[in-house]
């Protein structure tokens, strides 16, 4: 029971963690690499922007797994719900 509250308090944390890994991440390493080509071409902005916007392709696709991952585990998590739930007014018929 203590587990299963903890877990439910941490789940929160844990997802906008892994959201800001999901933004920063691919902004840091796309846009670096586009600075870093734009520094040895000397095309100042362009190849940064298109990483930057490769990154946020890359962001949106992270967040729909994130997203439908967590669809399925809540779907999981609300049929075990109610299964419980009948399996107790069964009892009590």
């Amino acid at each position: 029971m203590f587990l299963q509250k903890t877990n439910t308090i941490r789940r929160p944390w844990r997802i906008g963690i892994m959201q800001m890994v999901y933004i920063f991440l691919p902004i840091g390493f796309f846009g670096g690499i586009g600075w870093f080509i734009d520094t040895l071409g000397g095309s100042k902005p362009l190849f940064l922007l298109i990483g930057i916007g490769l990154a946020f392709f890359i962001t949106n696709i992270l967040f729909y797994f994130q997203f439908r991952a967590l669809s399925s585990e809540m779907e999981k998590i609300s049929s075990e719900s109610v299964k419980k739930k009948e399996n107790i007014s069964d009892k009590n018929d």
